[in-house]
Protein backbone atom coordinates (compact mmCIF):
# COMPACT_ATOMS: atom_id res chain seq x y z
CA UNK A 1 0.00 0.00 0.00
CA UNK A 2 1.15 3.40 -0.31
CA UNK A 3 -0.58 6.82 -1.52
CA UNK A 4 -1.58 7.86 -4.66
CA UNK A 5 1.10 9.08 -7.52
CA UNK A 6 -0.65 12.54 -8.68
CA UNK A 7 -0.40 12.09 -12.76
CA UNK A 8 -2.95 8.57 -8.23
CA UNK A 9 -20.39 -8.73 2.21
CA UNK A 10 -28.80 -13.21 8.69
CA UNK A 11 -28.85 -15.00 8.30
CA UNK A 12 -32.30 -16.00 6.88
CA UNK A 13 -34.30 -18.97 5.79
CA UNK A 14 -34.99 -19.87 2.56
CA UNK A 15 -37.00 -22.84 0.52
CA UNK A 16 -34.51 -24.05 -1.66
CA UNK A 17 -35.39 -22.89 -5.03
CA UNK A 18 -32.55 -23.37 -7.06
CA UNK A 19 -31.73 -21.23 -10.51
CA UNK A 20 -33.84 -22.38 -13.25
CA UNK A 21 -36.06 -19.33 -13.95
CA UNK A 22 -34.62 -15.97 -15.36
CA UNK A 23 -35.54 -12.72 -15.76
CA UNK A 24 -38.55 -12.03 -18.43
CA UNK A 25 -37.00 -11.97 -21.98
CA UNK A 26 -34.28 -13.77 -21.28
CA UNK A 27 -32.28 -16.93 -20.72
CA UNK A 28 -31.89 -17.19 -17.22
CA UNK A 29 -28.81 -16.47 -15.12
CA UNK A 30 -28.11 -17.44 -11.72
CA UNK A 31 -27.81 -14.84 -8.60
CA UNK A 32 -24.19 -14.32 -8.78
CA UNK A 33 -24.57 -12.73 -12.35
CA UNK A 34 -25.77 -9.63 -10.90
CA UNK A 35 -22.56 -9.52 -9.15
CA UNK A 36 -20.86 -8.65 -12.78
CA UNK A 37 -20.90 -5.34 -14.66
CA UNK A 38 -21.47 -7.48 -17.93
CA UNK A 39 -22.53 -9.89 -19.89
CA UNK A 40 -20.45 -10.87 -22.83
CA UNK A 41 -18.76 -13.55 -21.97
CA UNK A 42 -16.21 -15.49 -23.63
CA UNK A 43 -16.47 -19.41 -24.75
CA UNK A 44 -12.44 -19.16 -24.31
CA UNK A 45 -11.40 -19.70 -20.81
CA UNK A 46 -7.79 -18.25 -19.96
CA UNK A 47 -5.60 -20.70 -18.23
CA UNK A 48 -5.61 -18.53 -15.36
CA UNK A 49 -6.76 -15.50 -14.15
CA UNK A 50 -6.58 -12.39 -11.47
CA UNK A 51 -9.49 -12.94 -9.31
CA UNK A 52 -8.75 -10.84 -5.81
CA UNK A 53 -6.44 -7.42 -5.26
CA UNK A 54 -6.39 -6.55 -1.93
CA UNK A 55 -4.44 -2.79 -2.78
CA UNK A 56 -5.87 -0.27 -0.05
CA UNK A 57 -4.50 -2.28 2.80
CA UNK A 58 -5.05 -0.89 6.29
CA UNK A 59 -1.29 -2.57 6.83
CA UNK A 60 1.28 -4.55 5.11
CA UNK A 61 -0.74 -7.13 4.39
CA UNK A 62 -1.72 -6.47 0.18
CA UNK A 63 -2.08 -9.67 -1.40
CA UNK A 64 -3.18 -11.03 -5.22
CA UNK A 65 -4.91 -14.06 -5.98
CA UNK A 66 -4.52 -15.94 -9.08
CA UNK A 67 -6.80 -18.89 -10.18
CA UNK A 68 -6.25 -21.35 -12.45
CA UNK A 69 -9.38 -23.38 -14.61
CA UNK A 70 -11.88 -25.13 -12.93
CA UNK A 71 -10.59 -28.17 -14.86
CA UNK A 72 -6.89 -27.93 -14.17
CA UNK A 73 -7.17 -27.89 -9.94
CA UNK A 74 -2.89 -27.23 -10.87
CA UNK A 75 -1.36 -25.20 -13.09
CA UNK A 76 2.53 -25.29 -13.87
CA UNK A 77 3.42 -21.23 -13.36
CA UNK A 78 7.01 -21.93 -12.73
CA UNK A 79 8.44 -18.69 -14.09
CA UNK A 80 5.43 -16.63 -14.40
CA UNK A 81 5.35 -13.10 -13.33
CA UNK A 82 3.07 -10.82 -11.65
CA UNK A 83 4.31 -6.82 -12.43
CA UNK A 84 2.59 -3.66 -11.26
CA UNK A 85 5.31 -2.17 -13.84
CA UNK A 86 7.78 -0.65 -11.21
CA UNK A 87 8.44 -4.11 -9.79
CA UNK A 88 8.20 -7.56 -10.75
CA UNK A 89 7.04 -11.13 -8.68
CA UNK A 90 8.21 -14.18 -10.14
CA UNK A 91 6.88 -17.49 -9.27
CA UNK A 92 9.77 -20.00 -8.12
CA UNK A 93 10.55 -23.12 -10.19
CA UNK A 94 8.01 -26.10 -9.24
CA UNK A 95 4.85 -23.52 -8.29
CA UNK A 96 0.97 -23.86 -9.49
CA UNK A 97 -1.73 -22.40 -8.78
CA UNK A 98 -5.26 -23.89 -8.33
CA UNK A 99 -8.40 -22.90 -7.23
CA UNK A 100 -7.34 -19.37 -5.34
CA UNK A 101 -3.76 -19.18 -4.63
CA UNK A 102 -2.67 -16.41 -2.57
CA UNK A 103 0.71 -14.25 -3.06
CA UNK A 104 0.60 -12.37 -0.03
CA UNK A 105 3.07 -9.32 0.93
CA UNK A 106 3.28 -10.07 4.49
CA UNK A 107 2.29 -14.22 4.10
CA UNK A 108 1.84 -13.60 8.45
CA UNK A 109 -0.82 -10.50 8.41
CA UNK A 110 -2.73 -12.09 5.62
CA UNK A 111 -3.16 -15.47 8.39
CA UNK A 112 -3.95 -13.01 11.25
CA UNK A 113 -6.88 -11.07 9.03
CA UNK A 114 -7.83 -14.54 6.81
CA UNK A 115 -7.31 -17.06 9.23
CA UNK A 116 -6.11 -18.63 6.01
CA UNK A 117 -2.52 -19.22 4.95
CA UNK A 118 -0.99 -17.41 2.14
CA UNK A 119 0.86 -19.77 -0.28
CA UNK A 120 3.40 -17.24 -1.95
CA UNK A 121 5.00 -14.29 -0.35
CA UNK A 122 7.14 -11.36 -1.19
CA UNK A 123 8.44 -9.80 1.82
CA UNK A 124 7.62 -11.42 5.27
CA UNK A 125 6.29 -14.62 6.74
CA UNK A 126 6.91 -18.34 6.51
CA UNK A 127 4.99 -19.06 3.03
CA UNK A 128 6.74 -19.79 -0.06
CA UNK A 129 8.95 -16.93 -1.48
CA UNK A 130 8.90 -15.21 -4.74
CA UNK A 131 11.14 -13.88 -6.49
CA UNK A 132 11.15 -10.12 -6.30
CA UNK A 133 12.90 -7.52 -8.68
CA UNK A 134 12.23 -3.11 -8.29
CA UNK A 135 9.83 -2.33 -5.51
CA UNK A 136 6.18 -4.32 -6.36
CA UNK A 137 3.75 -2.01 -3.99
CA UNK A 138 0.43 -1.29 -5.31
CA UNK A 139 -0.79 2.62 -5.39
CA UNK A 140 -4.13 2.99 -3.19
CA UNK A 141 -5.39 5.41 -5.85
CA UNK A 142 -4.50 3.47 -9.32
CA UNK A 143 -2.07 0.71 -10.55
CA UNK A 144 -2.39 -2.32 -12.76
CA UNK A 145 -1.52 -6.13 -11.92
CA UNK A 146 0.02 -7.81 -15.04
CA UNK A 147 -0.25 -11.49 -14.94
CA UNK A 148 2.58 -12.79 -17.53
CA UNK A 149 3.56 -16.66 -18.38
CA UNK A 150 7.43 -18.16 -18.29
CA UNK A 151 7.44 -16.80 -22.13
CA UNK A 152 6.26 -13.22 -21.15
CA UNK A 153 3.47 -13.54 -22.78
CA UNK A 154 0.07 -11.45 -20.81
CA UNK A 155 -2.03 -13.92 -19.60
CA UNK A 156 -3.82 -11.56 -17.63
CA UNK A 157 -4.60 -7.88 -16.44
CA UNK A 158 -6.14 -5.53 -13.76
CA UNK A 159 -6.47 -1.96 -13.89
CA UNK A 160 -7.97 0.66 -11.37
CA UNK A 161 -8.15 3.41 -10.45
CA UNK A 162 -5.98 6.72 -12.08
CA UNK A 163 -3.54 3.94 -14.20
CA UNK A 164 -3.00 5.12 -17.53
CA UNK A 165 -2.01 1.46 -18.25
CA UNK A 166 -2.99 0.91 -22.11
CA UNK A 167 -0.98 -2.45 -23.32
CA UNK A 168 -2.30 -5.62 -23.83
CA UNK A 169 -5.23 -7.57 -21.83
CA UNK A 170 -7.26 -4.67 -20.93
CA UNK A 171 -9.60 -2.45 -22.78
CA UNK A 172 -11.77 1.10 -21.94
CA UNK A 173 -12.04 2.82 -18.86
CA UNK A 174 -10.06 1.36 -15.54
CA UNK A 175 -12.12 -0.39 -12.74
CA UNK A 176 -13.09 2.17 -9.73
CA UNK A 177 -11.21 2.18 -6.67
CA UNK A 178 -12.17 0.89 -3.68
CA UNK A 179 -12.11 2.49 -0.42
CA UNK A 180 -9.75 1.29 2.10
CA UNK A 181 -9.56 -2.06 3.77
CA UNK A 182 -12.20 -3.88 0.72
CA UNK A 183 -10.86 -6.52 -1.50
CA UNK A 184 -11.37 -5.84 -5.49
CA UNK A 185 -13.29 -9.24 -6.70
CA UNK A 186 -13.27 -10.40 -10.20
CA UNK A 187 -17.06 -11.59 -11.32
CA UNK A 188 -18.04 -14.87 -11.55
CA UNK A 189 -20.64 -16.29 -13.32
CA UNK A 190 -19.96 -20.31 -13.43
CA UNK A 191 -16.68 -19.54 -14.43
CA UNK A 192 -14.91 -16.17 -13.93
CA UNK A 193 -16.06 -13.46 -16.28
CA UNK A 194 -13.39 -12.62 -18.07
CA UNK A 195 -13.71 -9.51 -20.70
CA UNK A 196 -10.58 -7.60 -20.20
CA UNK A 197 -12.75 -4.47 -18.69
CA UNK A 198 -13.84 -3.05 -15.96
CA UNK A 199 -17.48 -5.07 -16.08
CA UNK A 200 -15.19 -7.59 -14.54
CA UNK A 201 -14.61 -5.74 -11.26
CA UNK A 202 -17.07 -3.31 -11.03
CA UNK A 203 -19.49 -4.78 -9.25
CA UNK A 204 -22.55 -4.63 -6.57
CA UNK A 205 -21.18 -6.24 -4.05
CA UNK A 206 -17.58 -4.79 -2.53
CA UNK A 207 -16.00 -7.07 -0.37
CA UNK A 208 -14.14 -6.48 2.71
CA UNK A 209 -10.89 -8.10 3.93
CA UNK A 210 -11.63 -11.53 5.70
CA UNK A 211 -15.20 -11.90 4.98
CA UNK A 212 -16.70 -16.09 4.35
CA UNK A 213 -17.36 -17.08 0.77
CA UNK A 214 -19.87 -19.48 1.59
CA UNK A 215 -21.45 -21.17 -1.46
CA UNK A 216 -25.27 -21.87 -0.88
CA UNK A 217 -26.23 -25.24 0.43
CA UNK A 218 -30.05 -27.16 0.55
CA UNK A 219 -31.17 -29.58 2.99
CA UNK A 220 -34.02 -31.83 1.55
CA UNK A 221 -36.34 -33.35 2.21
CA UNK A 222 -37.02 -33.38 5.74
CA UNK A 223 -39.82 -33.87 8.65
CA UNK A 224 -38.93 -31.60 11.55
CA UNK A 225 -40.69 -30.27 13.84
CA UNK A 226 -41.22 -26.09 13.24
CA UNK A 227 -42.76 -23.07 15.82
CA UNK A 228 -43.44 -20.25 13.91
CA UNK A 229 -44.26 -17.33 15.70
CA UNK A 230 -44.88 -13.39 14.92
CA UNK A 231 -44.32 -10.57 16.98
CA UNK A 232 -44.88 -8.40 19.38
CA UNK A 233 -47.60 -11.12 19.87
CA UNK A 234 -45.84 -13.62 20.49
CA UNK A 235 -44.31 -11.71 23.29
CA UNK A 236 -40.69 -13.13 24.21
CA UNK A 237 -42.38 -16.88 24.99
CA UNK A 238 -40.53 -18.65 21.65
CA UNK A 239 -37.23 -17.41 22.69
CA UNK A 240 -37.76 -18.06 26.46
CA UNK A 241 -38.71 -21.58 25.81
CA UNK A 242 -35.71 -22.41 23.71
CA UNK A 243 -33.60 -21.14 26.45
CA UNK A 244 -35.44 -22.44 29.54
CA UNK A 245 -35.56 -25.35 28.30
CA UNK A 246 -31.87 -25.71 26.97
CA UNK A 247 -29.54 -28.57 27.86
CA UNK A 248 -26.05 -28.10 26.43
CA UNK A 249 -25.22 -24.90 24.16
CA UNK A 250 -26.82 -22.01 23.08
CA UNK A 251 -24.68 -19.73 20.63
CA UNK A 252 -26.50 -16.78 19.53
CA UNK A 253 -25.35 -13.97 16.58
CA UNK A 254 -27.26 -10.91 17.41
CA UNK A 255 -27.39 -7.09 16.20
CA UNK A 256 -28.17 -6.33 19.76
CA UNK A 257 -29.65 -8.10 22.91
CA UNK A 258 -31.45 -5.37 25.70
CA UNK A 259 -34.18 -7.81 26.64
CA UNK A 260 -33.63 -8.28 30.54
CA UNK A 261 -36.22 -11.29 30.55
CA UNK A 262 -34.26 -13.29 28.14
CA UNK A 263 -31.04 -11.92 29.67
CA UNK A 264 -31.48 -13.45 32.59
CA UNK A 265 -33.29 -16.91 31.31
CA UNK A 266 -29.49 -17.20 29.77
CA UNK A 267 -27.73 -16.39 33.14
CA UNK A 268 -30.68 -19.53 34.55
CA UNK A 269 -28.94 -21.60 32.04
CA UNK A 270 -25.43 -20.81 32.33
CA UNK A 271 -26.03 -21.51 36.03
CA UNK A 272 -27.24 -25.19 35.52
CA UNK A 273 -24.04 -25.38 33.32
CA UNK A 274 -25.57 -24.74 29.62
CA UNK A 275 -22.38 -23.59 27.51
CA UNK A 276 -23.63 -19.59 26.54
CA UNK A 277 -21.99 -18.11 24.00
CA UNK A 278 -23.28 -14.60 21.96
CA UNK A 279 -21.97 -12.56 19.57
CA UNK A 280 -22.69 -8.67 18.99
CA UNK A 281 -22.65 -5.59 16.89
CA UNK A 282 -19.75 -3.88 18.75
CA UNK A 283 -21.38 -0.74 17.22
CA UNK A 284 -25.01 -0.33 16.55
CA UNK A 285 -26.52 2.84 14.72
CA UNK A 286 -26.73 4.54 18.27
CA UNK A 287 -24.16 2.90 20.35
CA UNK A 288 -24.12 0.64 23.03
CA UNK A 289 -27.10 1.50 24.95
CA UNK A 290 -27.42 0.57 28.92
CA UNK A 291 -30.02 -1.44 28.98
CA UNK A 292 -28.00 -3.85 26.35
CA UNK A 293 -24.66 -3.66 28.52
CA UNK A 294 -26.38 -4.20 31.87
CA UNK A 295 -27.66 -7.62 30.40
CA UNK A 296 -24.16 -8.44 28.89
CA UNK A 297 -22.31 -7.28 32.58
CA UNK A 298 -24.69 -10.27 33.96
CA UNK A 299 -24.20 -12.58 31.27
CA UNK A 300 -20.24 -12.67 31.64
CA UNK A 301 -20.60 -12.80 35.19
CA UNK A 302 -22.76 -15.83 34.78
CA UNK A 303 -19.88 -17.22 33.06
CA UNK A 304 -21.30 -16.46 29.82
CA UNK A 305 -18.60 -15.74 26.99
CA UNK A 306 -20.10 -12.92 24.98
CA UNK A 307 -17.69 -11.35 21.87
CA UNK A 308 -18.30 -8.60 20.06
CA UNK A 309 -17.03 -7.74 16.24
CA UNK A 310 -15.39 -4.29 15.91
CA UNK A 311 -13.89 -1.89 14.25
CA UNK A 312 -10.44 -0.46 15.75
CA UNK A 313 -8.74 2.31 13.63
CA UNK A 314 -5.84 2.56 16.01
CA UNK A 315 -4.97 -0.80 15.12
CA UNK A 316 -6.07 -0.58 11.57
CA UNK A 317 -9.02 -3.05 12.40
CA UNK A 318 -11.34 -2.73 9.83
CA UNK A 319 -14.94 -4.81 10.94
CA UNK A 320 -15.45 -7.41 8.37
CA UNK A 321 -18.74 -6.64 7.83
CA UNK A 322 -20.48 -3.31 7.88
CA UNK A 323 -22.65 -4.40 10.13
CA UNK A 324 -23.39 -7.56 12.14
CA UNK A 325 -27.00 -7.68 11.72
CA UNK A 326 -27.59 -11.12 12.15
CA UNK A 327 -30.54 -12.28 14.47
CA UNK A 328 -30.06 -16.19 14.85
CA UNK A 329 -29.58 -18.96 17.53
CA UNK A 330 -28.55 -22.21 17.58
CA UNK A 331 -29.61 -24.25 20.56
CA UNK A 332 -28.37 -27.69 21.91
CA UNK A 333 -26.93 -28.43 18.69
CA UNK A 334 -30.62 -28.86 17.16
CA UNK A 335 -32.93 -25.72 17.39
CA UNK A 336 -32.47 -23.32 14.76
CA UNK A 337 -33.95 -19.97 15.71
CA UNK A 338 -34.09 -16.87 13.08
CA UNK A 339 -36.12 -14.19 13.57
CA UNK A 340 -36.50 -10.60 11.64
CA UNK A 341 -36.19 -8.97 14.96
CA UNK A 342 -33.84 -7.96 17.49
CA UNK A 343 -33.66 -9.12 21.08
CA UNK A 344 -35.18 -6.33 22.88
CA UNK A 345 -38.58 -5.66 24.16
CA UNK A 346 -39.96 -3.82 21.33
CA UNK A 347 -40.57 -7.08 19.45
CA UNK A 348 -40.28 -9.79 22.62
CA UNK A 349 -42.11 -7.69 25.35
CA UNK A 350 -42.73 -9.51 28.68
CA UNK A 351 -47.00 -8.98 28.91
CA UNK A 352 -49.53 -7.94 25.65
CA UNK A 353 -48.14 -4.34 24.44
CA UNK A 354 -47.42 -3.00 21.49
CA UNK A 355 -43.81 -3.15 19.41
CA UNK A 356 -42.57 -3.89 15.80
CA UNK A 357 -44.06 -6.68 13.76
CA UNK A 358 -41.70 -9.32 12.83
CA UNK A 359 -41.58 -13.08 12.24
CA UNK A 360 -39.61 -15.88 13.39
CA UNK A 361 -39.30 -19.66 12.88
CA UNK A 362 -37.75 -22.12 15.09
CA UNK A 363 -36.66 -25.73 13.13
CA UNK A 364 -35.63 -28.85 15.04
CA UNK A 365 -33.23 -30.53 12.88
CA UNK A 366 -29.49 -31.30 13.69
CA UNK A 367 -27.50 -30.87 10.43
CA UNK A 368 -28.87 -27.64 9.96
CA UNK A 369 -27.90 -26.69 13.46
CA UNK A 370 -24.91 -27.87 12.58
CA UNK A 371 -24.33 -25.43 9.09
CA UNK A 372 -25.34 -22.76 11.25
CA UNK A 373 -23.00 -23.06 13.94
CA UNK A 374 -20.25 -23.78 11.89
CA UNK A 375 -20.79 -20.36 10.68
CA UNK A 376 -21.08 -19.16 14.23
CA UNK A 377 -17.81 -20.25 15.04
CA UNK A 378 -16.11 -18.54 12.21
CA UNK A 379 -17.69 -15.59 13.18
CA UNK A 380 -17.30 -15.78 17.14
CA UNK A 381 -13.50 -16.82 16.42
CA UNK A 382 -11.59 -14.34 18.35
CA UNK A 383 -8.27 -15.20 16.82
CA UNK A 384 -9.96 -12.69 14.36
CA UNK A 385 -8.52 -9.56 14.88
CA UNK A 386 -12.14 -7.95 14.79
CA UNK A 387 -13.06 -9.36 17.21
CA UNK A 388 -13.36 -8.85 21.24
CA UNK A 389 -14.00 -10.21 24.44
CA UNK A 390 -16.11 -8.69 27.04
CA UNK A 391 -13.14 -8.50 28.58
CA UNK A 392 -11.54 -6.28 26.24
CA UNK A 393 -14.41 -4.06 25.59
CA UNK A 394 -14.41 -0.35 27.06
CA UNK A 395 -17.69 0.95 26.05
CA UNK A 396 -19.22 4.21 27.48
CA UNK A 397 -23.25 3.16 27.20
CA UNK A 398 -25.54 5.63 25.51
CA UNK A 399 -29.36 5.78 26.86
CA UNK A 400 -31.62 3.65 25.66
CA UNK A 401 -34.81 4.86 23.26
CA UNK A 402 -37.76 5.15 25.06
CA UNK A 403 -40.53 2.23 23.39
CA UNK A 404 -44.22 3.09 23.92
CA UNK A 405 -46.08 0.18 26.08
CA UNK A 406 -49.02 0.61 24.79
CA UNK A 407 -51.81 -2.65 25.96
CA UNK A 408 -52.20 -4.31 22.48
CA UNK A 409 -54.39 -7.47 22.55
CA UNK A 410 -52.62 -10.46 20.73
CA UNK A 411 -53.94 -11.31 17.23
CA UNK A 412 -51.42 -14.18 16.22
CA UNK A 413 -50.77 -16.54 18.80
CA UNK A 414 -47.51 -18.67 18.25
CA UNK A 415 -48.18 -22.00 16.67
CA UNK A 416 -46.09 -23.57 18.65
CA UNK A 417 -45.18 -26.95 17.73
CA UNK A 418 -46.54 -29.21 13.94
CA UNK A 419 -44.66 -31.33 12.38
CA UNK A 420 -43.92 -30.52 8.67
CA UNK A 421 -41.65 -31.95 5.58
CA UNK A 422 -39.65 -29.05 4.94
CA UNK A 423 -36.78 -27.79 2.01
CA UNK A 424 -34.54 -25.54 3.42
CA UNK A 425 -31.63 -23.44 2.38
CA UNK A 426 -30.00 -21.02 4.84
CA UNK A 427 -28.79 -17.80 3.28
CA UNK A 428 -26.04 -16.07 4.88
CA UNK A 429 -25.39 -12.71 4.22
CA UNK A 430 -23.57 -11.28 2.42
CA UNK A 431 -22.33 -14.52 0.68
CA UNK A 432 -25.12 -15.71 -1.10
CA UNK A 433 -28.15 -13.23 0.20
CA UNK A 434 -28.73 -12.41 -3.80
CA UNK A 435 -29.62 -16.09 -3.95
CA UNK A 436 -33.18 -14.93 -2.75
CA UNK A 437 -33.95 -13.41 -6.52
CA UNK A 438 -34.41 -17.52 -6.69
CA UNK A 439 -37.56 -17.78 -5.19
CA UNK A 440 -39.29 -14.47 -6.60
CA UNK A 441 -37.95 -15.74 -9.98
CA UNK A 442 -39.69 -19.27 -8.95
CA UNK A 443 -43.26 -18.01 -7.97
CA UNK A 444 -46.02 -18.38 -10.52
CA UNK A 445 -49.20 -17.51 -8.82
CA UNK A 446 -48.46 -14.48 -5.60
CA UNK A 447 -45.64 -13.25 -3.71
CA UNK A 448 -46.48 -11.15 -0.69
CA UNK A 449 -44.11 -9.21 0.74
CA UNK A 450 -43.95 -7.50 4.16
CA UNK A 451 -40.31 -5.40 4.56
CA UNK A 452 -38.93 -2.88 6.67
CA UNK A 453 -37.81 -0.77 3.93
CA UNK A 454 -36.92 -1.17 0.20
CA UNK A 455 -34.65 1.72 -1.64
CA UNK A 456 -36.17 2.73 -4.80
CA UNK A 457 -32.32 1.78 -5.87
CA UNK A 458 -28.85 0.35 -5.14
CA UNK A 459 -26.57 3.58 -5.72
CA UNK A 460 -25.89 3.20 -9.06
CA UNK A 461 -27.56 -0.20 -9.55
CA UNK A 462 -31.14 -1.17 -9.62
CA UNK A 463 -32.87 -2.35 -6.74
CA UNK A 464 -32.37 -6.26 -7.81
CA UNK A 465 -35.38 -7.93 -5.48
CA UNK A 466 -38.26 -5.00 -6.96
CA UNK A 467 -36.97 -5.62 -10.09
CA UNK A 468 -37.60 -9.24 -9.86
CA UNK A 469 -40.85 -8.60 -8.36
CA UNK A 470 -41.89 -6.02 -11.04
CA UNK A 471 -40.71 -9.02 -13.54
CA UNK A 472 -43.23 -11.32 -11.59
CA UNK A 473 -45.82 -9.46 -11.69
CA UNK A 474 -45.05 -8.90 -15.51
CA UNK A 475 -45.85 -12.83 -16.37
CA UNK A 476 -48.90 -12.62 -14.42
CA UNK A 477 -48.29 -12.96 -10.62
CA UNK A 478 -50.17 -11.32 -8.10
CA UNK A 479 -48.16 -9.07 -5.65
CA UNK A 480 -48.46 -7.38 -2.80
CA UNK A 481 -46.05 -5.66 -0.97
CA UNK A 482 -46.17 -3.66 2.58
CA UNK A 483 -43.56 -1.06 3.62
CA UNK A 484 -43.03 0.27 6.99
CA UNK A 485 -45.04 3.43 7.33
CA UNK A 486 -42.81 4.95 10.59
CA UNK A 487 -41.05 8.45 10.34
CA UNK A 488 -37.89 6.60 9.63
CA UNK A 489 -38.60 5.18 6.73
CA UNK A 490 -41.07 7.86 5.04
CA UNK A 491 -39.03 11.07 5.03
CA UNK A 492 -40.47 13.71 3.08
CA UNK A 493 -36.47 14.88 1.89
CA UNK A 494 -35.01 11.37 0.97
CA UNK A 495 -36.34 10.28 -2.20
CA UNK A 496 -35.63 6.40 -2.46
CA UNK A 497 -37.23 5.67 0.63
CA UNK A 498 -40.74 3.65 1.58
CA UNK A 499 -43.64 6.12 0.25
CA UNK A 500 -41.04 7.06 -2.97
CA UNK A 501 -40.89 3.21 -3.89
CA UNK A 502 -44.94 2.97 -3.16
CA UNK A 503 -45.29 5.77 -5.46
CA UNK A 504 -42.94 4.10 -7.80
CA UNK A 505 -44.46 0.46 -8.05
CA UNK A 506 -47.77 2.12 -8.28
CA UNK A 507 -47.18 3.90 -11.02
CA UNK A 508 -45.74 1.19 -13.27
CA UNK A 509 -48.54 -1.11 -11.83
CA UNK A 510 -50.67 1.10 -13.53
CA UNK A 511 -48.88 2.17 -16.37
CA UNK A 512 -48.54 -1.19 -17.32
CA UNK A 513 -51.44 -2.79 -16.13
CA UNK A 514 -50.63 -5.91 -14.24
CA UNK A 515 -51.79 -6.95 -10.52
CA UNK A 516 -49.12 -4.99 -7.78
CA UNK A 517 -50.37 -3.38 -5.38
CA UNK A 518 -48.04 -1.18 -3.04
CA UNK A 519 -49.40 0.27 0.32
CA UNK A 520 -47.66 1.50 3.52
CA UNK A 521 -48.83 -0.02 6.71
CA UNK A 522 -51.20 1.98 9.01
CA UNK A 523 -49.51 1.55 12.58
CA UNK A 524 -52.32 3.01 14.18
CA UNK A 525 -54.59 0.52 13.09
CA UNK A 526 -52.69 -2.37 13.60
CA UNK A 527 -51.35 -1.25 17.03
CA UNK A 528 -47.87 -1.72 15.80
CA UNK A 529 -44.64 0.88 16.69
CA UNK A 530 -43.33 -0.06 12.93
CA UNK A 531 -42.92 -3.09 10.74
CA UNK A 532 -39.37 -4.29 11.02
CA UNK A 533 -40.35 -7.46 9.22
CA UNK A 534 -38.00 -8.34 6.15
CA UNK A 535 -39.54 -11.64 4.46
CA UNK A 536 -42.24 -12.81 2.03
CA UNK A 537 -44.30 -15.77 1.12
CA UNK A 538 -44.37 -16.92 -2.54
CA UNK A 539 -47.38 -19.24 -3.85
CA UNK A 540 -48.35 -20.04 -0.55
CA UNK A 541 -45.85 -22.35 -0.75
CA UNK A 542 -42.14 -20.69 0.50
CA UNK A 543 -41.26 -18.31 3.40
CA UNK A 544 -38.73 -16.04 3.46
CA UNK A 545 -37.55 -14.90 7.70
CA UNK A 546 -34.80 -12.81 6.88
CA UNK A 547 -32.68 -9.94 9.34
CA UNK A 548 -31.29 -8.41 5.00
CA UNK A 549 -32.82 -5.14 4.50
CA UNK A 550 -33.42 -4.16 0.60
CA UNK A 551 -31.16 -1.99 0.27
CA UNK A 552 -27.53 -2.29 -0.90
CA UNK A 553 -25.70 -2.38 2.01
CA UNK A 554 -28.33 -4.87 3.87
CA UNK A 555 -27.44 -6.87 0.64
CA UNK A 556 -24.14 -6.75 0.07
CA UNK A 557 -22.24 -5.92 3.42
CA UNK A 558 -23.95 -6.71 6.37
CA UNK A 559 -23.45 -10.35 8.04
Amino acid sequence: MRGPAIAVVFTLLLPAIFPSGGRSGDGGSPPLAFLGGGSELTDWEPPAVITEVYYNALRADEYVVISGPAATPSLDVSGWTISDGEGTLTFPPNSAVGGGTVVAQNATAYFEDALRAADFQYRDGNATPMMATGTFQLNNGGDEVVLRDAGGTVVDVFVYGVSSYSGAGWTGPTADAVDQGYVATRARVGTWQDTNSSADWDLLRIRSLGQSALPSVAYAPFTAEVRAFVTPDARADPLFDLIETSTSSIAASLYTLTSPTLGTAMEQAAARGVRIRVLLEGAPVGGIDRDEWTVVQRLAAAGAEVHFMIDDTKRDIQERYRFLHAKYAVVDARWVLVTTENWGDSAFPDGPITGSRGWGAAIDDPPLAAFFGSVFSEDFDDRRRDIATFAEMSVTPVEPRPEPATPRDPRFPSRSAFESDLTVTPIVGPDTSLAILDALRGASRSIHVEVFYAHTTWGPFPNLFLEEILDAARRGVSVRILLDASPYNTDEGDPTDNDDTVAVLTAVAESEGFDLRAKLIDLGAHELTRMHTKGFVVDGEWTLISSINWNRNSVTANR
